[in-house]
């Protein structure tokens, strides 16, 4: 049983032989969305044309528990079985997680972070996740459960540290929306910021991360 990140807001470039590149946005409330689709979907080392759901016992190489919202660092995460030597081995070696999706509706497109993208992704269901060598997301990550306990203990104290200073009144220039005591880090995720300079709102959590 392992915890690996596989998705977080923002915006991904795609790249077809023959095609150009482009760049698609998929925003918080869309992934929040497609972890419902995740459950129960298989696992591969590398990923696979197409899921072949009459053979799926022999050819999977794991599958997906469950995918979730990580409060503590804005990201998302899949709890998954591995149960094939392939899979431990590749995990072992530092492959990291890719998933597949299949969107289901869209947007024009716009900008993100002075990004522009072509389209943005309104709805979409997950496929299948995959170990590769080269992740679309440089920031996956694969955790044992007793790493991933310590993943979210250490951002925690991060959090944490971050909601006493703002409490004894240090100096910041972060303008806080919450002005209530922070009892729980995980209260955090509900606590936004205004960024000085781009006034982008985003949450504590997303902050540490980036």
């Amino acid at each position: 049983r392992y915890f690996g990140l596989h998705m977080a807001e923002g915006v991904a470039e795609y790249r077809e032989p023959g095609k150009d590149p482009y760049r698609v946005f998929l925003n918080q409330q869309t992934i929040t969305e497609m972890n419902k689709t995740f459950e129960g979907r298989p696992l591969y080392v590398e990923h696979v044309d197409e899921v072949n759901v009459e053979n799926i016992q022999h050819e999977a190489d794991g599958y997906v528990v469950r995918s979730f919202y990580n409060a503590v660092d804005g990201k998302h995460w899949v709890e998954f079985l591995a149960v094939s030597d392939l899979a431990h081995k590749k995990i072992k070696e530092g492959w990291k997680l890719s998933n597949a999706y299949l969107p289901k509706s869209f947007k024009n497109g716009g900008q993100w972070h002075g990004v522009d993208y072509q389209k943005e992704i309104t709805a979409g269901e997950y496929e299948h996740l995959a170990i590769v060598p080269n992740p679309r997301y440089a920031e996956s990550i694969i955790l044992t459960p007793e790493e991933f306990k310590k993943y979210n203990e250490q951002k925690e104290l991060e959090l944490k540290k971050i909601a006493n200073s703002n409490d004894k009144g240090e100096s910041s220039m972060l303008k806080f929306f919450k002005k209530t005591k922070v009892e729980n880090s995980l209260d955090i995720e509900s606590t936004a910021v205004e960024l000085p300079k781009s006034k982008r709102e985003v949450t504590i959590s997303q902050l540490v991360n980036e």
